[in-house]
């Protein structure tokens, strides 16, 4: 059993040790990336903090046909839309449609940024993805990803 050391000196000649067991830290920090789109006070600037089932969700729509892409970019920008009188704290998440059929349902900022990343040429979607990749198997904490042109 691991175990450190904790002495308490109560006097000059009195020594007291206490075992104590090590605790692994129980507030562990999600990895995340941050997924950005154009910089304030660009309309259409948006910034979302994504988990890694989120960069996995991304990298499957990613991977899909163009003529997809752009089917489903613009139902999030119709979803996007309708929300867009609500308040930023206000807005409920919106559906996506995975690659195999199901819904999931996604913060309005990462629907933001889909919306504008999905219907992109072939060459930044294929860079966007391979560094969403190589986030995933590296053990980076935190990085800020913007769709390179």
């Amino acid at each position: 059993m691991n175990q450190f050391c904790l002495e308490d000196r109560v006097s000059t000649s009195h020594a007291r040790s206490v075992h104590l067991p090590l605790i692994p830290p129980t507030i562990v920090s999600p990895r995340c990336v941050w997924l950005a789109y154009e910089r304030p006070p660009h309309p259409d600037a948006v910034c979302h903090p994504a988990t890694h089932d989120e960069v996995h969700l991304v990298l499957e729509l990613l991977a899909a046909a163009p003529h997809q892409r752009r089917q489903w970019a613009g139902q999030l920008r119709r979803y996007l839309a309708q929300q867009q009188r609500l308040p930023a704290w206000h807005r409920p998440a919106i559906p996506c449609r995975r690659a195999a059929g199901l819904y999931v349902l996604v913060p309005w900022r990462l629907a933001a940024w889909l919306a504008a990343v999905l219907p992109a040429t072939d060459g930044v979607v294929e860079r966007t993805a391979t560094r969403l990749r190589h986030w995933l198997d590296t053990g980076r904490t935190a990085v800020v990803m913007t769709p390179q042109v």
